[in-house]
């Protein structure tokens, strides 16, 4: 569930955020 949770939350400020897409991928090759 927490995962969901958090995937959700990346999932918003994605949409939320233009420019979120580049901080995401980072983020994800940094874990």
């Amino acid at each position: 569930m927490s995962v969901d949770l958090e995937d959700l939350r990346r999932r918003l400020v994605l949409r939320h955020k233009p420019g979120g897409r580049c901080v995401y991928d980072k983020k994800a090759k940094a874990e």
